[in-house]
């Protein structure tokens, strides 16, 4: 879809539900994450075909994807579809892997996966700053889901601001839903 001001072309933005359509249709059954759930996620992120640079300044294009952009280039449905489920794949492992997330309820699950894709694998569960595990980590390990869940909002911060307060609130409420 194409959005139009006067003669201007202001954005070019593709369908969060198309885009998560063709990426099922593509790969299918590949993601523990429901269509529900992808949905949530792909919300908070929109979908552009444009490539734009996000509050930290990093090139980014289709639902929220940053991996090897090339800006000035209009990406095709296909190829915002599989980048959304490499990333989406790419966060799912993350929370297997370090979360426990294969033990993990479907909600729980589905809310730190959006807290991966959005964050990154690495800073959900190791903090740099003081070189050691997260909260977050600590409460997976021992399967406190609740207390992970409501760790969620920690991680607020964008480029040094809490931008993303909003969505860890709504993460935290989804997650609570086991």
């Amino acid at each position: 879809m194409t959005l139009n001001t006067g003669s201007k072309i202001s954005a070019v933005v593709c369908s969060v539900m198309v885009i998560i359509g063709l990426a099922a249709v593509r790969h299918p059954g590949q993601l523990r994450t429901s269509r529900r759930g992808q949905l949530f996620i792909a919300g908070a992120e929109g979908c552009r075909r444009a490539p734009y640079r996000c509050f930290a300044g990093r090139p980014t294009v289709g639902i929220g994807s940053t991996g090897h952009v090339i800006m000035n280039r209009r990406y095709t449905d296909n190829e915002i579809a599989d980048r959304w489920f490499s990333d989406m794949y790419t966060a799912e492992t993350c929370i297997n892997r370090y979360f426990n997330g294969r033990l993990m309820p479907q909600f729980p699950f589905e809310a730190m996966t959006s807290a991966a894709l959005n964050v990154g694998c690495t800073d959900l569960w190791w903090n740099k700053k003081e070189r050691h595990f997260t909260q977050i980590y600590r409460e997976a390990q021992a399967q406190h889901w609740p207390a992970m869940c409501h760790r969620l909002p920690d991680f607020r911060y964008s480029a040094g601001k809490p931008v993303l307060l909003a969505r860890r609130l709504r993460e935290e409420a989804w997650c609570l839903q086991h």
